[in-house]
């Protein structure tokens, strides 16, 4: 019963950090409590107070910080109100701690302060039992309520709360070190997952090799898949989590710092902010959809040729044809080569103008990015109606209205060079397509160009999509925004929304040994889903 209730709790963490939270602010460090504004506590457990600081144990799994319970279960609280109208009634901080502590006794905010640090601490071989560590406001009640197998330890002002054996394992790193690191004003969630992959890893992967695999080209490729995720997580030293909530929407944050010597580490040294120079060419203010931004693959150049091995099972589930085999060999490997330097895909979608693709590989600067010299790529479509984007030769059928779209691209080669893409894509190709090691060319539509020029030419000077603003406030290097909202009445053949709309963005940033992913989501957006899942079949 106690693992099952544990189990239910983790869960239940995992929920509420989901919607916890204020404002981003910069990590501040934790001091100790002045003396006079510690607790009174019971003498048995004040001649235990003095502990000498100790690193964080090798059986520590992880652990959940919360800066202030009491103003982020209220961000908390305001957060889901603003989703669903009085659904934020009762969410409170009392409500987080009876949650964290069922197991451990009855215990309150008579005897915790929530208005101070808390933190709930997984060791291995006790993740059914956590550690509680928190400010005491009044050591007799804490110790009245404690169940019997519950131990205790205090120091300086603060309680460590569980299992006996655990507490001999973590409390002193638990009472010193960790409250001496700097604290995020966001709930986080920090994973040792070098440790998680060792412990865990293992069942996990073979589950994900075996999962659904019909072929042997499916196995291949799923096992491909597995592979890479356990080099990505071997890779990988820690994890954060931290989610920031507010009545206007909710952003949650992943960090993940590789170990020191290995591709990843190499991989995220080698990035550096996007200054978005070809979204600023492309985006108009108010497009529903955007994404952008560049990577450099120069530091990595064996991962270009995974990617293009893992690529050709899943473009070819039942094998890729014989008479192409050669062809789409070649065609991977240029991909592959184009791509060892720097790269930068850029993108918008306007209900009016279509939607436009620009790219360039093997770019040295930002200056570069302009230029065509070093290989472009131009993808412009217009849609009647407002239909939204589909897939080539697909028939969308919206309010009674039936129109079709077609990829006209076309491919650049011998007449039975061009046989077999027709064959391979199943529709009629007119691209032409050019890859090289330092260049790769791609036109898709015999206007794109002429097309790019004109929409460059009519977009307003000075206009700046609000998106690339605030990714590059943050120095990140990719960025993608879409506003559901709009794109569900596109869908629905409705009228589209007043502009000015956030939408929800996603931001990848690396600094140093550490790669960070953004998601921010508006209220408004999860409004918009809403809708969706009503309005749309």
């Amino acid at each position: 019963m106690r693992s099952s209730k544990f189990s239910l709790i983790w869960l239940a963490l995992v929920a509420l950090l989901a919607a916890c939270g204020g404002k981003p602010q910069p990590a501040q460090p934790v001091a100790p409590e002045p003396a006079a504004a510690q607790a009174e506590v019971p003498a048995a457990a004040a001649e235990a107070a003095e502990l000498t600081p100790e690193d964080e144990p090798g059986s520590l799994l992880g652990y959940v910080a919360f800066q202030h319970p009491v103003l982020q279960m209220q961000s908390l609280a305001a957060f889901v109100d603003a989703v669903e109208p009085g659904a934020g009634t009762g969410i409170s901080a009392e409500l987080m701690l009876t949650v964290f502590s069922e197991e451990f006794g009855a215990i309150s905010s008579a005897a915790i302060d929530l208005e101070k640090p808390l933190y709930l601490l997984f060791l291995d071989g006790f993740e059914s039992q956590p550690v509680l560590v928190a400010a005491v406001a009044d050591g007799d009640a804490l110790s009245e309520v404690l169940r019997d197998d519950i131990a205790l330890r205090l120091h300086r002002g603060y309680a460590a709360i569980g299992p006996a054996e655990a507490l001999s394992q973590v409390s002193a790193f638990a009472l010193t070190r960790l409250r001496d690191r700097p604290l995020s004003p966001e709930p986080s969630v920090h994973l040792r997952s070098a440790l998680l992959m060792e412990r865990y890893g293992t069942p996990m992967l073979a589950a994900m090799r075996s999962m659904g695999a019909q072929t042997p080209v499916q196995a291949q490729m799923l096992s491909a898949y597995a592979d890479g995720v356990e080099s990505l997580m071997n890779a990988s030293e820690s994890l954060r989590i931290s989610i920031a909530p507010s009545p206007e929407g909710i952003t949650v944050s992943f960090a993940s710092d590789a170990r020191p010597d290995t591709d990843m580490a190499t991989f995220i040294a080698a990035q550096k902010p996007s200054p978005y120079a070809l979204v600023g060419e492309l985006a108009q203010p108010g497009d529903p959809v955007l994404f952008g931004g560049e990577l450099d693959f120069r530091s990595v150049p064996d991962l270009l040729d995974s990617w293009s091995e893992l690529s050709l099972p899943a473009m070819f589930p039942s094998g890729v044809p014989p008479e192409a085999a050669e062809i789409v060999a070649n065609y991977m490997r240029g991909w592959s080569e184009a791509a060892r330097g720097d790269f930068a895909m850029n993108g918008s979608y306007d209900p009016q103008a279509g939607l436009t693709l620009r790219g360039v590989f093997g770019v040295d600067d930002a200056d570069a990015m302009r230029e065509t010299q070093n290989g472009w790529l131009t993808l412009i479509k217009r849609f009647p109606k407002a239909m939204h984007y589909s897939n080539p030769r697909v028939r969308n059928k919206r309010a009674g209205n039936t129109s079709y779209t077609y990829l006209t691209a076309g491919f650049q080669g011998t007449p039975e060079e061009r046989k077999i893409f027709e064959r391979i894509w199943g529709s009629k190709l007119n691209w032409a397509n050019a890859v090289s090691p330092d260049r790769m060319s791609l036109v898709m539509g015999p206007n794109a160009r002429a097309d790019l020029d004109a929409l460059l030419k009519a977009k307003p000077a000075g206009a700046t999509h609000e998106a690339t603003a605030d990714s590059q406030a943050r120095r990140e290097s990719l960025f993608m925004y879409f506003d559901v909202a709009t794109l569900v009445a596109m869908a629905a053949n409705a009228p589209l929304p007043p502009g000015g709309r956030s939408g929800i963005a996603l931001g990848l940033g690396f600094e140093e040994r550490t790669v960070q992913l953004r998601i921010s989501v508006p209220v408004a957006q999860i409004e918009a889903f809403k809708l969706a899942a009503i309005a749309l079949p």
